[in-house]
């Protein structure tokens, strides 16, 4: 037997539970649909702030009366976030203009769907604040329409990393502090699933955000910052493709630069979303920051000007109730206030309080301690005890540090919300308790400073402990190791010691650093690190894997940190733990790899291999084999290449080897297809594939672009643009800076072989604009540019700019120095004419085979071409070595490539003009004329009517 439960409830608020209200109440019950609740208007209004309800159909009342208007209740609404202000007290005064362009900057941002990135700045109490709220209430009404999220940077050192983006996050998942990492981990799933993404790209999305509110997580060792910063913004850019969205950022100086570079890439990269990001900050802010959003159209920032001496008595008026002030008073705290919204309310607090203008403290910090000296001293120990955990606290943290009470410590938080020191929230962040914060951080700064100096270690550490019970270690490691080593500062300046703290703050330290690692926030890692290496017993078996850890958050920091992964593994070498040693032996290798310093790359990743010579089946082995092979790839070894890929394969077939599996592949196709053999094309689509299937985004776009080089090497330019456009989607979406402009520089030579040199310009200077300050680039001398290409011993760098260098020599009438450079590239046999083709370099094998005629110097070009793998492009050089220009012009024309036709046909043209064939001459230039004219290249413009010219 089965039966069907049907509830309806009909909701009507009254300050009596009697007559009138109960009817109305049983009238909307009746009314409501089945497991629905309908509410009457009071009700409404009281809870609209944490309820989310629809307008439902007037409910019809008893005879006489009207109809009792009805709202749907739909679900509770989701935090914002934290630090909203609570419905003011006071009018705002003297602000409308900034709040008419804060509506409509948001007003643009959704109609245009037009990023946009607004900065408040102005001193602590002008009213950043209060703008915030007030744009946020103005738009209340349609919040079914725009989504609100807010965050806070912590005050705590050089700011928690990435803490109001996790705020943000947590919000939007409903995430609460107290939450265990797998109710987090499943609310972040269901968040993540609701948004318009690909699977792919929210299982990326989600992995990459997660970091953010839990788990340190396991992070490669070359991963970097932008990586994450891609699916950051892509979780962003999904939440305002679903609705219009307001990102509100409370305390930006405050912010870690981690933070500060997202949200500068975020106005850089998004183009078609309907978003602001409002930041307050304070002038403090454009010092660090003197560049902030400078240069883009979509950046403003808004400084808050003091009130006029009218406003601010406007604002004294209302906060004291209309009450009447004699013009000398009025005048002695318009005066002292400054223009300043909060002074002026603090000001006017503390008069109420002692009632004589005569006994105002001169500065606002004196005028809010005066006011916390006149609290009840439980009221005041209770505000004291919240400071230390910060502007935001709850009841339970306070009970901790005072050891007062929570029924009490929730009795004086109500005197002190009435006295208007603090404000609760909404909505908590935090399971069963209630969630305050004070009015402005202000009153919190001076709150704290009145602790006895000697009070604050202890109650640091009772802070510490309080945060260690509920919710997720990771996401507060850095709130906790702030705790830990202020108490073990206070402590150590009044002399006492405590072994205890101090093993509390390294470990604290040391999760701190492992939490910004995760985030990529370097520096604070780096930061975390040392300070826990100062704590560390030189003896502790585990400092070895601390000094490996911030090693890697120094180098990225900085670039240095490498002294520190040698002592690690010089350590871990001398304990006999090779795997380990030979791991970090490849971790050195590939920061000297990346500094240019080729000689010490090659030495520590020979040494990773010795010590993984009698474990030849080890991670660490195969992990140390893809690197070599990589190195060897780069030098343009293809063969050695291939062969140690090869051997490494087989040993990435084991669980968690993905990454280094699709690497592996990558470089056994590259280096196979380098040398000839087109079956390394198959192995890097196999990488592709496997990448895609791991969304492992940042190896999928290697082997994309690995792909598309490929291709161009095998003369294949149809199907090299495809992958290349391939790419671009990943690239756009997913991609770092580099990639970026990796991407940029491929397709500008794309465009100039294809005859598009005007868009090819465009991409170029383009690129160049950006790194005006860094890169060498056409505006300086090009042999500058060979100096620091030959620094490197690398082909693929050097043999480009070798090239280049010696036709812009010879060009000049400088043959002799051009010679010298053309000995550099032949010495090298094919491995340097081949490594023309794979960085995209801008003189082609055919435009060197042509220089190489101009010299004299054939034979020692088809001698270095004995061994070429037969593709199109070196075939055609050897053909122009040969003489052999009609089989020269055949070959490139199976490239497909418009501009080095057009060039070849030209030289060719050229010898046979020189020999008196001057028809021939004429057949040849026909075509490359048509292109010279359309791209107006007016030097062989030049050349080819000259030859003309000597033909009539």
């Amino acid at each position: 037997m089965r039966a069907a439960l049907e509830i309806r409830r009909g909701i009507s608020e009254s300050p009596v539970t009697a007559g009138e209200v109960v009817s109305s109440a049983q009238r909307l019950q009746v009314a409501a649909p089945v497991s629905a609740i309908l509410v009457g208007e009071q009700t409404y209004r009281t809870t609209r702030e944490v309820i989310d309800y629809s307008e439902a159909a007037p409910t019809a009342a008893k005879a006489g009366a009207g109809a009792i208007l009805a709202w749907q209740a739909l679900a509770a609404l989701p935090r914002r976030g934290v630090d909203l202000v609570r419905e003011p007290r006071t009018p705002l005064v003297g602000r409308k203009r900034e709040l008419e362009l804060l509506v409509s900057t948001l007003t643009r941002a959704i109609e245009e769907r037009s990023p946009q990135f607004v900065t408040l700045v102005g001193v602590p109490g002008i009213g950043k604040s209060r703008l915030v709220f007030e744009l946020s209430k103005r738009f209340d009404q349609e919040r079914e329409q725009i989504t609100w999220r807010q965050g806070r940077c912590l005050s705590y050192g050089d700011g928690v990393s990435f803490w109001a983006l996790g705020e943000i996050v947590k919000a939007q998942a409903g995430i609460l502090e107290s939450d265990r990492p797998d109710q987090a981990e499943e609310k972040l799933r269901t968040a993540v699933a609701a948004l318009p993404l690909t699977m792919d790209e929210a299982t990326w999305v989600e992995r990459e955000i997660w970091p953010l509110i839990g788990s340190s997580g396991e992070r490669s060792p070359e991963e970097r910052s932008e990586e994450r910063f891609a699916a950051w913004r892509c979780f962003l850019e999904a939440m305002a493709e679903r609705k219009p969205l307001v990102l509100a950022l409370e305390d930006l100086h405050w912010a870690d630069d981690g933070l500060l570079d997202f949200l500068e890439e975020l106005a850089d990269r998004l183009r078609d979303a309907p978003l602001l990001v409002l930041c307050a900050a304070r002038p403090e802010f454009l010092e660090r920051r003197p560049a902030w959003g400078g240069g883009k159209t979509n950046v403003l920032t808004i400084a808050l000007a003091p009130l006029s001496e009218d406003e601010t008595g406007q604002l004294l008026e209302a906060v004291l109730e209309q009450r009447e002030l004699e013009a000398e008073v009025r005048e002695a705290l318009v005066a002292r206030a400054a223009g300043n919204p909060l002074y002026a309310e603090q000001f006017a607090r503390v008069l109420e309080e002692i009632g004589a203008v005569q006994q105002l403290p001169e500065t606002v910090q004196g005028i809010i301690a005066a006011r916390i000296d006149g609290l009840p001293l439980a009221d005041k120990a209770v505000l004291q005890d919240a400071a230390v955990i910060g502007k935001v606290f709850w009841p339970g943290a306070v009970e901790a540090i005072g050891d007062i009470p929570n029924r009490e410590v929730r009795g004086r938080l109500v005197s002190l919300e009435r006295k208007e020191f603090v404000q609760q929230a909404r909505r908590s962040s935090v399971a069963g308790e209630p969630e305050y914060s004070f009015r402005h951080i202000l009153l919190r700064d001076v709150a704290y400073a009145q602790i006895p100096r000697a009070a604050r270690g202890e109650r640091h550490r009772r802070a510490a402990g309080w945060i260690q019970s509920p919710g997720r270690p990771d996401d507060h490691a850095e709130v906790l190791a702030h705790h830990y080593l202020k108490a073990l500062d206070y402590t150590r300046a009044t002399e006492q010691g405590d072994s205890a703290l101090a093993e509390h703050a390294r470990l604290a330290l040391r999760a701190a650093g492992q939490r910004a690692l995760a985030l990529a926030s370097y520096a604070a890692a780096a930061r975390f690190y040392s300070s826990a290496l100062e704590l560390w017993p030189e003896s502790d078996a585990a400092r070895v894997s601390l000094l490996v850890e911030a090693g890697r958050a120094r180098h990225a920091a900085d670039g240095t940190g490498i002294d520190l992964l040698e002592q690690a593994f010089q350590q871990l070498a001398a304990d006999r733990d090779l795997e380990a040693a030979a791991e970090v032996g490849v971790d050195i290798a590939r920061r000297f790899w990346l500094s240019g310093d080729r000689d010490r790359a090659y030495e520590y990743i020979d040494r990773a291999l010795a010590l993984t010579d009698d474990r030849r089946d080890s991670r660490s082995r195969a992990y140390a084999l893809v690197e070599r092979a990589a190195y060897h790839m780069n030098a343009s070894d293809n063969a050695q290449a291939s062969r140690l890929a090869a051997e490494a394969l087989p040993l990435t077939d084991a669980p968690g080897m993905d990454d280094v599996r699709i690497r592996a592949l990558d470089v056994l196709g590259s280096s196979r297809t380098f040398t000839g053999n087109v079956a390394g094309i198959d192995d890097s689509k196999q990488a592709i594939a496997l990448a895609r299937e791991r969304n492992s985004f940042s190896r999928l776009i290697v082997a994309e672009l690995n792909l598309h080089c490929q291709l161009y090497f095998l003369g294949q330019l149809d199907a090299a643009t495809d992958a290349l456009t391939a790419a671009r989607q990943d690239v756009e979406r997913h991609g770092t800076a580099d990639q970026r402009n990796w991407l940029r520089i491929a397709e500008a030579h794309q465009a100039i072989l294809h005859g598009r040199w005007n868009a090819a310009a465009e991409m170029l200077e383009a690129r160049i604009a950006e790194a005006e300050a860094g890169l060498v680039h056409y505006l300086d001398p090009t042999c500058h540019a060979f100096t620091r290409a030959r620094e490197t011993k690398d082909p693929q760098i050097t043999a480009p700019a070798l090239a280049l260098c010696a036709t812009v020599l010879l060009t000049q009438g400088r043959r002799k120095q051009a010679s010298t450079l053309t000995s550099e590239v032949l010495a090298c046999g094919h491995v340097q004419v081949a490594a023309l083709l794979e960085l995209h370099g801008a003189v082609t094998p055919i435009e060197f085979a042509w220089l190489v005629r101009d010299l004299g110097r054939e034979a020692e070009l088809l001698t270095a071409l004995e061994s070429a793998p037969p593709t199109p492009w070196l075939q055609a050089a050897c053909a122009i070595a040969e003489h052999d220009s009609a089989g020269s012009l055949d070959l490139v024309a199976k490239i497909r490539a418009p501009s080095v036709d057009a060039y070849a046909r030209l030289r060719a043209a050229e010898e046979a003009a020189r020999s008196g064939s001057h028809d021939v001459a004429k057949e040849l230039l026909a075509p490359a004329l048509q292109f010279f004219r359309r791209v107006r290249a007016a030097r062989h413009l030049a050349i080819a009517d000259g030859l003309l010219a000597e033909g009539t």
